[in-house]
């Protein structure tokens, strides 16, 4: 199997053939590990597929029936309600990376992990992208894990070291817009679930009135936001009008 997906990535030219080998890496990084070495220093894989691993959070296939669709499209739909409810689609390449480490590959991967750091341009003329992708590197890295705690069910707690002064600083500026990406996806799920009354046990219904004071301050924040992190759960406000109405 490593063979095989080593060859597909030597002959590959383009993004959706190298997924295929980076999905069955994930979901069986002791069989392809050595060919999954050759996504590790490509930062826009990594973009690429925390886009899919966010799209995998809340698969639109498995919140739709089938009422109005042909027999092919039904068979189409059942197939990908399948593959999204696999163990790996809920998993990314930043887990595969930390992954690779506690195997026989890791004094290879700290090699990638190093070698990216390596090519990266003096600090003072780095950008924001070359600053993302340092904490990217920095938070992959086991080596900057140390044990700080040990739980009485036998456990240890590791933890990473911060990072570097000027990534920190970035990361602390972007803290406001984070949370409001958070915020509003989290009001998009709870309106979604809720109306669909599926799941009254992970969304509780009774908070509206909670959920309807954070729509109304989403609604303003929106109208005076600069970033883009929340434009993919702008419905959540209309979700949670639509369950109060009803």
């Amino acid at each position: 199997l490593d063979c095989f997906a080593s060859d597909i990535i030597s002959r590959s030219n383009n993004a959706a053939v190298t997924a295929v080998v980076a999905s069955v890496a994930m979901a069986y990084p002791d069989r392809v590990g050595d060919a999954a070495l050759a996504l590790l220093s490509v930062p826009e894989i990594y973009d690429l597929d925390t886009h899919r691993y966010v799209v995998a959070a809340s698969p639109i296939t498995s919140m739709f029936g089938d009422f109005g669709m042909n027999a092919i499209q039904r068979v189409q739909r059942s197939e990908r309600v399948e593959s999204d409810a696999l163990p790996h689609r809920k998993r990314n390449l930043e887990w595969l990376t930390c992954s690779l480490q506690l195997g026989p590959l890791k004094d290879r991967v700290w090699k990638c992990i190093d070698e990216s750091k390596a090519q990266l341009p003096p600090t003072e003329q780095q950008t924001e992208r070359h600053k993302l992708w340092r904490l990217r590197l920095h938070r992959m890295d086991l080596r900057n894990f140390s044990p700080v705690q040990e739980r009485e069910d036998g456990q240890v707690l590791y933890v990473s070291k911060p990072p570097d002064a000027d990534v920190a600083e970035m990361v602390e500026k972007s803290a406001p817009e984070l949370k409001a990406n958070q915020e509003a996806m989290s009001l998009s799920n709870w309106g979604f679930q809720v109306f669909q009354g599926d799941k009254p046990e992970i969304c509780d219904p009774g908070l509206w009135r909670e959920m309807l004071r954070k729509a109304q301050g989403t609604q303003s924040a929106q109208a005076t936001r600069t970033g883009r992190g929340t434009r993919g759960f702008e419905g959540g406000p209309a979700y949670v009008a639509a369950v109060c109405t009803r």
